[in-house]
């Protein structure tokens, strides 16, 4: 295999396909790439939010920190801490079956 020259649909740029990133792209089952580098980072940044598994492309080709996943105030249920006795919420509805620590005693038992 030789290198080859292929045109980003995203961008429009001419990109590099090495003989190297071919067999790597066979060898995985991959199709061709059809954007270059930075457009495929920022497809991954954007998929970040809407639920895509972005994976990580390597520390150097990040620009920006991934976006944490916000939880909204309906998915939290009021409960009462197993330990203490303190009213808290918890991400899940409280079954009987998982014990349940407000945010103190947790941290003090991942210690």
């Amino acid at each position: 295999m030789t290198e080859r020259s292929l045109v980003c649909a995203e961008c429009g740029a001419a990109f590099g396909f090495s003989a190297a990133e071919q067999e790597q792209f066979v060898s995985r089952g991959f199709a061709e790439p059809k954007r270059c580098r930075p457009c495929r980072a920022a497809k991954r940044r954007r998929q970040v939010g809407h639920g895509g598994g972005a994976l990580a492309a390597g520390p150097s080709s990040r620009t920006e920190p991934m976006p944490r996943r916000q939880r909204s105030a309906a998915e939290l249920h009021p409960a009462v801490c197993n330990t203490c006795g303190a009213a808290t919420e918890v991400p899940f509805r409280p079954d009987g079956l998982r014990p349940i620590f407000c945010l103190p005693c947790l941290k003090q038992r991942t210690r």
